[in-house]
């Protein structure tokens, strides 16, 4: 409600062409005067073009992973709201699965993580998969997280 007040007042439309990069033109201002909002962060999401949104989702979701936030995926499904932004985060989820599970850092970077990332990595691939009707799978994730969880070290973290 807020936003859309202040989105009124500058006059932007996103259902006109070039609407959804006006607005995230005008979130990216509202983050630089708010840089601690997820709020705004999060929101952006919505208008973000296809190409820009994997890497605005993981720039938006690895603070997560590494603080453990376990309700990341409530707060984003409603953005992965067409098949292919499903799809992006899918394929973005399983680099970072693959990279932390063999080297412990995230997918193109070099500083190690302790073993918490790959844990809610798994949930948030549990959550998708729930979300996207693959049950099976999301089972897997599930599976892979007790396993992770119980036998592999991290009962002393938690």
């Amino acid at each position: 409600m807020y936003y859309d007040l202040l989105r009124q007042i500058q006059e932007i439309d996103p259902s006109k062409e070039g609407g959804n990069q006006k607005m995230v033109e005008f979130f990216d201002q509202l983050e630089k005067e708010y840089p601690n909002s997820s709020n705004i962060r999060r929101t952006r999401l919505i208008y973000v073009s296809n190409e820009d949104f994997v890497k605005r989702i993981d720039t938006y979701i690895r603070p997560y992973f590494i603080k453990g936030l376990p309700a990341i995926f409530s707060e984003i499904k409603g953005i992965l709201n067409t098949k292919e932004r499903q799809t992006a985060f899918e394929q973005l989820l399983l680099a970072h699965e693959k990279s932390l599970a063999e080297k412990g850092t995230f997918n193109g970077e070099t500083e190690v993580q302790s073993p918490c990332p790959l844990l809610w990595c798994y949930m948030v691939l549990a959550q998708l998969y729930d979300h996207m009707k693959k049950y099976d799978t999301a089972m897997e994730y599930i599976e892979k997280v007790y396993a992770t969880a119980l036998f592999g070290g991290l009962a002393n973290v938690f």
